[in-house]
């Protein structure tokens, strides 16, 4: 499938090109939390957010999950993201975890 830009959202200083998605539009640059070190990646996600990325990526193997978490569940607290729809969270579902009974929604 070819996905196309569909538009730039003026997300707070940035100006993100969003790809065009049948569930949605997604921003094409996002916030990685691969590697991030443990006690950071929640300051981390919390800086991106505050300076206008609307995209995160992470993964349970990143072992992050409740750093990043916690980091989106407070800047949509305080409003520094207005609402879940704001947010495109890109998270992978591991190999080890693709039997029905193991997928968690």
């Amino acid at each position: 499938m070819l996905v196309a830009l569909a538009n730039v959202a003026a997300v707070g200083a940035l100006q993100v090109p969003t790809l065009a998605l049948p569930n949605g539009n997604m921003p094409a640059i996002g916030y990685g939390t691969w590697l991030s070190l443990k006690g950071e990646v929640y300051e981390g996600t919390k800086a991106a957010l505050k300076s206008g990325y609307r995209h995160v990526d992470e993964a349970w193997v990143y072992q992050n999950e409740e750093e990043v978490g916690k980091a989106i569940s407070e800047c949509l607290a305080d409003k520094t993201v207005a609402n879940r729809d704001e947010l495109w969270v890109t998270s992978k579902l591991w190999q080890n975890f693709h039997r029905p009974e193991l997928v968690k929604e």
